[in-house]
Protein backbone atom coordinates (compact mmCIF):
# COMPACT_ATOMS: atom_id res chain seq x y z
CA UNK A 1 0.00 0.00 0.00
CA UNK A 2 1.19 3.95 -0.25
CA UNK A 3 0.83 6.53 1.63
CA UNK A 4 -1.36 9.23 0.68
CA UNK A 5 0.32 12.28 -1.25
CA UNK A 6 3.42 10.18 -2.52
CA UNK A 7 4.37 10.67 -6.18
CA UNK A 8 3.16 7.88 -8.24
CA UNK A 9 5.70 7.13 -11.18
CA UNK A 10 4.72 5.74 -14.31
CA UNK A 11 6.57 3.34 -16.75
CA UNK A 12 6.16 3.68 -20.18
CA UNK A 13 9.86 2.26 -21.12
CA UNK A 14 10.34 -1.63 -20.21
CA UNK A 15 7.16 -2.51 -18.44
CA UNK A 16 4.42 -0.25 -18.67
CA UNK A 17 3.50 0.20 -14.56
CA UNK A 18 2.52 2.60 -12.08
CA UNK A 19 4.41 2.65 -8.69
CA UNK A 20 3.49 4.44 -5.75
CA UNK A 21 6.52 4.37 -3.40
CA UNK A 22 6.94 0.54 -2.85
CA UNK A 23 3.75 -0.46 -4.38
CA UNK A 24 2.40 -1.24 -7.80
CA UNK A 25 -0.75 -0.53 -9.05
CA UNK A 26 -2.22 -2.94 -10.90
CA UNK A 27 -3.46 -1.28 -14.14
CA UNK A 28 -4.87 -4.98 -15.65
CA UNK A 29 -4.01 -6.70 -18.73
CA UNK A 30 -1.97 -6.49 -21.65
CA UNK A 31 -4.54 -4.28 -23.78
CA UNK A 32 -5.31 -2.18 -21.28
CA UNK A 33 -2.06 -1.18 -20.52
CA UNK A 34 -1.28 -0.31 -24.21
CA UNK A 35 -4.19 2.22 -23.19
CA UNK A 36 -2.52 3.56 -20.77
CA UNK A 37 0.82 3.66 -22.46
CA UNK A 38 -1.06 5.67 -25.18
CA UNK A 39 -1.66 7.87 -23.04
CA UNK A 40 1.24 8.30 -21.18
CA UNK A 41 3.16 9.35 -24.66
CA UNK A 42 0.82 12.56 -24.54
CA UNK A 43 0.33 13.18 -21.24
CA UNK A 44 -2.47 16.25 -20.57
CA UNK A 45 -3.35 16.59 -24.12
CA UNK A 46 -6.14 14.72 -25.24
CA UNK A 47 -6.14 12.08 -27.63
CA UNK A 48 -8.94 10.67 -30.05
CA UNK A 49 -10.88 7.30 -29.76
CA UNK A 50 -9.82 6.49 -32.98
CA UNK A 51 -6.40 7.13 -32.45
CA UNK A 52 -6.51 5.44 -29.22
CA UNK A 53 -7.87 2.35 -31.10
CA UNK A 54 -5.39 2.52 -33.43
CA UNK A 55 -2.82 2.51 -30.98
CA UNK A 56 -3.85 -0.57 -29.00
CA UNK A 57 -4.97 -2.84 -32.11
CA UNK A 58 -3.52 -1.23 -35.03
CA UNK A 59 -5.10 -2.09 -38.39
CA UNK A 60 -7.36 -4.81 -37.22
CA UNK A 61 -9.30 -3.75 -34.43
CA UNK A 62 -11.83 -5.88 -32.95
CA UNK A 63 -15.39 -5.46 -34.22
CA UNK A 64 -16.56 -3.42 -30.83
CA UNK A 65 -13.42 -1.34 -30.53
CA UNK A 66 -14.93 1.20 -28.69
CA UNK A 67 -16.82 -0.48 -26.41
CA UNK A 68 -13.96 -2.28 -25.01
CA UNK A 69 -12.31 0.66 -25.13
CA UNK A 70 -14.60 2.65 -23.02
CA UNK A 71 -14.08 -0.39 -20.48
CA UNK A 72 -10.57 -0.42 -20.18
CA UNK A 73 -10.65 3.81 -19.46
CA UNK A 74 -13.79 3.21 -16.95
CA UNK A 75 -11.21 0.55 -15.00
CA UNK A 76 -8.15 2.54 -15.57
CA UNK A 77 -10.19 5.26 -13.82
CA UNK A 78 -10.79 2.89 -11.20
CA UNK A 79 -7.20 2.06 -10.47
CA UNK A 80 -5.38 5.30 -10.87
CA UNK A 81 -8.42 6.87 -8.56
CA UNK A 82 -6.18 8.41 -5.32
CA UNK A 83 -2.49 8.27 -6.86
CA UNK A 84 -2.31 11.61 -8.24
CA UNK A 85 -3.76 11.18 -12.29
CA UNK A 86 -6.97 11.53 -13.32
CA UNK A 87 -8.20 9.82 -17.00
CA UNK A 88 -10.65 12.84 -18.27
CA UNK A 89 -12.93 13.40 -21.15
CA UNK A 90 -12.46 16.21 -23.13
CA UNK A 91 -10.57 18.16 -26.45
CA UNK A 92 -12.22 15.34 -28.65
CA UNK A 93 -11.01 12.29 -26.37
CA UNK A 94 -9.13 11.05 -23.58
CA UNK A 95 -6.64 13.06 -21.41
CA UNK A 96 -4.65 11.51 -18.93
CA UNK A 97 -3.69 14.31 -16.56
CA UNK A 98 -0.55 13.56 -14.88
CA UNK A 99 3.12 15.19 -13.24
CA UNK A 100 5.21 14.70 -16.92
CA UNK A 101 8.21 14.26 -14.44
CA UNK A 102 6.22 11.03 -12.78
CA UNK A 103 6.59 9.80 -16.99
CA UNK A 104 9.83 8.09 -17.70
CA UNK A 105 9.48 8.31 -21.03
CA UNK A 106 9.59 12.09 -20.59
CA UNK A 107 12.83 11.91 -18.42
Amino acid sequence: MWVVGEVPNFGVLGVIRVQVGAALIDVGHARQRCVLAALLVEPNRPVSVDLLIERVWGERPPTRARGTLYGYLHRLRQALAGVGAEIRRGGGGYVLEVDEESVDLLL
